[in-house]
């Protein structure tokens, strides 16, 4: 291991988990890796709102500036991918990280800031080319930016929550349900907030200039809109997770996440998780913002700085 390079702690994931967790290291003395292969969920997306001081940030000046500030800090940044993790000796706690460039990591603790991944091939025809645009999953992050008539598609019952949130914003909303058929007494309460109810199945999009102007139901109709909320099941960046062995949930709500403690802490000694792709047991809830994950990553890497005090 004369060529490898050694730190106390390798921060796996450049998004707004790792950024932060590597940033609270830095700050006091800790030797951090980011290892960064590139573009995270957000990439697609224009914007990230609803953080504080950074209200409309491209995700790509968000990771620009979090970098130059961890440059300043001492963080080695590593835009590089792990292709293999192993840790020496067995069930010991130095880790050996095995890059896609060829070169090598030696570190004592790590930090899975892996992410998730959106599974756009799970959408209804022609949605996921204006996934991050005029579609969209989250009314928090990016509501008030959805054009003037909004379909909110999708038969998950809490879909009635951010079709409220984009009438409240002056929006035309339509809720569109496949096989879902809400109850009455839900169906008249949204009418009264000026929410539409109808159900059929999208087959694909209608545009005009590139632009969206309506879906196209089984049936042959359509229904107008120039911006879409709808859910896309989500994948979990998970292979360095299992090389390790670190416990996943295996029933709702954790299904298939990386189970971590409030601090990040995994089943493996030496291992902590952040942001999307874990979640915590305990309360059964996993971060869904990048406040909530920026969050996590500091309580981690608290976590860490008290282990290496110790």
């Amino acid at each position: 291991m004369a060529n490898t390079a050694q730190y106390e702690s390798a921060v796996i994931g450049g998004g707004p988990a790792g950024l932060q967790a590597a940033l609270t290291m830095s700050r006091v003395g800790i030797r951090v890796a980011l290892i960064d292969a590139g573009a995270g969920r957000n990439a697609r997306t224009s914007h990230i709102h609803n953080v504080v001081t950074r209200d409309g940030t491209p995700p790509e000046e968000f990771r620009r500036i979090g970098r130059e500030e961890l440059a300043g800090y001492g963080v080695d940044l590593i835009d590089d991918s792990v292709a293999r993790a192993t840790v020496e000796p067995a069930g010991g706690t130095l880790f050996t990280l095995d890059l896609g460039s060829g070169r090598q990591v030696s570190t004592e603790r790590i930090v899975l800031a892996t992410g998730i991944r959106d599974d756009l091939d799970a959408l209804p025809a022609g949605l996921a080319r204006h996934w991050g645009g005029a579609v969209f999953h989250c009314p928090f992050c990016h509501g008030r930016e959805s054009g003037q008539t909004v379909v909110v598609a999708g038969d998950l019952p809490h879909l009635s929550g951010p079709a409220q949130m984009l009438a409240r914003l002056g929006r035309d909303v339509t809720w569109l349900t496949d096989q879902l058929v809400p109850e009455p007494a839900l169906v008249e309460r949204l009418r009264s907030d000026g929410i539409a109810w109808q159900q059929g199945t999208v087959t694909e999009t209608i545009e005009t200039d590139g632009q969206l102007t309506a879906l196209r139901l089984a049936d042959g109709s359509e229904v107008a809109c120039d911006s879409v909320l709808t859910h896309a099941p989500t994948l979990v960046n998970d292979d360095l997770a299992r090389q390790l062995g670190v416990a996943f949930g295996d029933a709702m709500p954790l299904e298939g996440v990386m189970l971590a403690d409030a601090f990040g802490h995994t089943s493996v000694p030496g291992v902590w998780a952040v942001g999307e792709a874990a979640g915590d047991p305990a309360t059964g809830m996993r971060p869904m913002s990048v406040v909530d994950v920026m969050s996590g990553g500091q309580r981690a890497a608290a976590a860490i700085v008290r282990s290496v005090l110790a």
